[in-house]
């Protein structure tokens, strides 16, 4: 069908065919969203506004003149050939009721998310860059998503098969639940910033879903929320860091980090000979590392292999008067003694720390909050 004027959608459901439409398309009322295509190949300006109500299936096939997104949109699927768009860097998308496809030609945008009805699914062709963030409410995601900001999982969610690769500069937060995580490779590839994965209401076996992780560049944080969260890894699956990397198992008292295989089989670890990690106050169990990793306030569980959970924690204080610098005296550590490689060791000071003999600790974090001119001297 083709249509010279402009298509108004004010009820109901647009199923099936194709309009190719030369005016602009508004959405308001009591529009439900529906399969129909709208093609807009018009040789002039054209718009599409929206007014909270559901669209149909978006595909953008102009050869000259210019479409302007007026409002945030909510449709079923989106389909990028060729045209210029105004306004994908200042307007959301939100992909709402059956299955469709989501074709994003190479171009980026703003903040997706996905609310479908019941499993419908949003399937990629190419890579959906993202510059925002992805909120993942109800339904599937399937291909290749790369997101610049925040990922929000609701309880809601029904997972798929989608990789997801977060390559921003800036902290990225990932947000588990008790919803399902999408299958595909979650890749960290960061050149400034950390990847944060934490959960919400994740306490038990089941809960903030992980499958196989790529650590390539940058730092990769497990971050509890109050109370802790509880991460459940696929046995079949494994987390891998690269040469120079970061992973970190950061707990805290009360707020422990949780690392359980989906079953009685374990999980893989792999850290790179290279690659640094942390843990302090983390519960792990069925996990099969690749290296010797020492956690400190926390508790190995069952079928682990190359896991300590023996390490002590000690706080470099300069002693009673706070004013000693020397590593190798016992009584300028909290508590005293020198540390040894059972050990977790943080030095915060604004001082200039000297050694005379070899060191030695478990994991070691330097700086913090009062390390403003701390060095170290042989």
């Amino acid at each position: 069908m083709a249509l010279s004027g402009n298509l108004n959608h004010y009820d109901g459901v647009l199923s099936g065919g194709q309009i190719d439409l030369d005016g602009n398309y508004t959405i308001q009322s009591s529009a439900d969203s529906g399969s129909t295509i709208i093609r807009f190949k018009g040789q002039g300006g054209q718009s599409i506004s929206c007014d909270s109500t559901n669209g149909a299936h978006i595909k953008i096939d102009k050869t000259s003149g210019t479409l302007t997104l007026l409002n945030n949109l909510n449709i079923y699927a989106w389909t990028y050939n060729q045209g210029t768009i105004l306004g994908l860097d200042s307007h959301d998308i939100n992909f709402v009721y059956g299955e469709g496809p989501f074709v994003p030609g190479g171009l980026t945008y703003r903040n997706i998310s996905v609310n479908k009805i019941n499993t419908n699914g949003v399937i990629v062709t190419g890579t959906a860059q993202i510059s925002g963030n992805l909120s993942l409410v109800d339904g599937n995601i399937f291909g290749s998503w790369n997101v610049l900001r925040d990922i929000t999982t609701s309880s809601t969610f029904d997972g798929g098969t989608a990789t997801i690769d977060l390559t921003g500069t800036q902290n990225q937060t990932y947000t588990l639940s008790t919803g399902v995580t999408p299958t595909g490779k979650l890749t960290i590839n960061k050149t400034s910033g950390t990847a944060y994965l934490t959960g919400s209401s994740c306490t038990a076996q089941g809960h903030c879903g992980l499958h196989n992780i790529d650590l390539t560049a940058g730092t990769l944080e497990f971050k509890p929320q109050t109370g802790g969260t509880y991460f459940t890894i696929d046995d079949a699956d494994t987390i891998a860091t690269w040469t120079g990397s970061n992973i970190r198992f950061a707990g805290s008292s009360g707020n422990v980090v949780t690392m359980n295989s989906d079953t009685t089989a374990q999980w893989d670890l792999s850290v790179s000979a290279s690659g640094n990690y942390y843990a302090n106050y983390v519960n792990v169990d069925y996990s099969n590392a690749n290296r010797a990793l020492n956690a400190s306030n926390s508790s190995c569980g069952a079928n682990n292999t190359n896991w300590s959970c023996a390490l002590t924690e000690k706080t470099f204080d300069g002693g009673p008067a706070g004013t000693g610098t020397s590593w190798n005296v016992a009584e300028n550590w909290n508590p005293d003694g020198v540390p040894n490689n059972t050990e977790t060791v943080t030095v915060d000071k604004a001082a200039t720390i000297t050694t005379s003999a070899n060191i030695t600790f478990g994991n070691l974090t330097i700086g913090g909050v009062n390390a403003t001119t701390l060095k170290f001297s042989n």
